[in-house]
């Protein structure tokens, strides 16, 4: 309930004062730790995790697979090594893509509220007692917005496509000449 209420109350402030655009309207959030390019350097790989989808989100005929399968594409097609969850496991720093997409579609109409983030999950070893440290987010990406389904899948292949834009951009800044 405070899901629903919640994206609600964000689509009808986005709705205020003008009509819903054709593609999408929302918002972008960006976190980074201020040694994340660094913690990118010398990265192997990275597997690639997508969070299971919400019924809204299924209803829209998207799934994990295709998220997935894009995913790998678009980092392979740009230099990065994609690992299976096995050879993650085995690396000390256990690095990994997190895809989560939550959508709900407003009651008696044809708009989808959807936040839609990205990050990079690392183990990490504190220099001073080297304690392993799991789960540690290094770079993330997050965007909340509103869509008329019809333009749902366009959507979320633009806001896809941006991420993973970025990522590369970062890792292959810290990688070059490798």
């Amino acid at each position: 309930m405070k899901r629903w209420l919640l994206f609600s109350v964000f689509a009808a402030i986005l709705a205020v004062g003008s009509p819903l655009p054709t593609v999408a309207q929302g918002q972008t959030r960006n976190a980074l730790l201020s040694d994340s390019d660094r913690v990118l350097k010398n990265l192997p790989g990275v597997a690639i995790v997508v969070e299971d989808l919400d019924k809204d989100a299924k209803a829209t005929g998207l799934n994990t697979a295709i998220l997935e399968k894009y995913t790998e594409l678009k980092l392979r097609a740009d230099g990065i090594k994609v690992l299976s969850p096995k050879a993650s496991v085995a690396l000390s720093d256990q690095p990994y893509i997190y895809l989560r997409l939550t959508v709900v579609r407003i009651p008696k109409s044809e708009v989808l509220i959807y936040s839609f983030d990205i990050k990079l999950d690392e183990t990490l070893i504190r220099p001073s007692d080297q304690k392993r440290i799991t789960g540690c987010t290094i770079w993330s990406q997050e965007y909340t917005g509103a869509v008329a389904n019809k333009t749902f899948p366009t959507a979320i292949h633009d806001v896809l496509k941006g991420f993973l834009h970025q990522f590369t951009t970062a890792y292959n800044k810290e990688n070059a000449g490798k």
